[in-house]
């Protein structure tokens, strides 16, 4: 910004030691942009996506059954869909077929990054929740919400009490990440200026993995905390 006499303010990011919580794979886009504001990233990641044991049903599902609506609850729902329609050489015709009702932004991003597809449908609000409630499914419709194993049973339940279809498969399971920068002693030496938290498992997963590396949870409670929602 600009001050009222003209002068150039300083970034209020400019030079703050931003902790991302995100995992591995997903840290990258937060750490670019926390650069471009002049923070320092810091990355400790608190979760880590996997794909089930039986991982193998939803390549079966997307080969064989034909649905009306694919919901996309999160943006790692987008990239396991991702994963195994190229893993199995997935028609592009099969995976068109379907319309596509994502939970936000980041999630048709995803769908579009990494399999060219348009969302139809994105709620006002970014919620899976919302998405359900809002999206026009209609009664009868076959819809396949690929999910976490964390994620709620909520969005699913609803659809199928308006009529709708629903095939609601566990694709995916998110544990504790690992590696990047020592939070604890950093936040013990006043080194951490902020901490980012982009899905709710990652507040469970930072908790955790902190307790486990003998950390002081109180010495978080003396630094902002940036949640997406």
């Amino acid at each position: 910004g600009r001050a009222a006499g003209g002068g150039c303010l300083m970034n209020a990011l400019e030079g703050l030691r931003v902790v991302n919580t995100r995992s591995r794979a997903q840290a990258g886009e937060l750490n670019a942009l926390l650069r471009e504001a002049g923070a320092i990233p810091l990355s400790y990641p608190c979760i880590a996506i996997e794909p089930v044991a039986k991982v193998a049903e939803f390549d079966e599902l997307l080969r064989t059954q034909p649905f009306d609506w694919i919901c996309l609850t999160s943006q790692n729902a987008a990239e396991m869909l991702a994963i195994r329609a190229k893993a199995i050489g997935l028609e592009r015709d099969r995976l068109t077929a379907p319309r596509y009702a994502v939970v936000g932004t980041a999630t048709a991003n995803a769908l579009k990054k990494h399999l060219d597809i348009d969302a139809t449908f994105r709620p006002e609000t970014f919620d899976a929740d919302s998405m359900a409630r809002e999206c026009p499914i209609s009664t009868g419709d076959r819809v396949l919400m690929p999910v976490s194993d964390l994620a709620s049973m909520e969005p699913a339940e609803f659809l199928r009490a308006e009529g709708a279809d629903v095939t609601r498969l566990v694709v995916y399971h998110t544990t504790i990440g690992s590696g990047g920068v020592d939070v604890g002693t950093l936040l013990k030496d006043g080194q951490v200026g902020a901490i980012t938290f982009t899905s709710p498992s990652a507040v469970s997963g930072f908790v955790k993995r902190l307790q486990k590396e003998e950390g002081n949870l109180d010495d978080t409670r003396q630094v902002p905390i940036a949640c997406i929602g």
